[in-house]
């Protein structure tokens, strides 16, 4: 996903236009590069704690089963 939005700031840059539209797509292609990077950097986050949560959640059930076969 980066490397696309890097290839895709590459061509919106190689356009010849005018100085002033080529710093206009530069703005516009940034903001975009930071778009993506949020939603990734979101994604990450996402998937980071669920695999948190079921890493909590299966060190609660193993506690739960070693006090049940404990207390018998």
């Amino acid at each position: 996903m980066i490397i696309f939005s890097c290839i895709l700031l590459f061509v919106f840059l190689n356009h010849k236009d005018t100085q002033k539209d080529k710093r206009e797509k530069a703005k516009d292609a940034t903001e975009m590069l930071q778009r993506v990077s949020l939603v990734i950097l979101i994604r990450f986050y996402i998937l980071m704690k669920g695999i948190y949560l079921l890493f909590i959640e299966k060190n609660i059930l193993l506690f739960e089963k070693t006090i049940l076969s404990l207390h018998r």
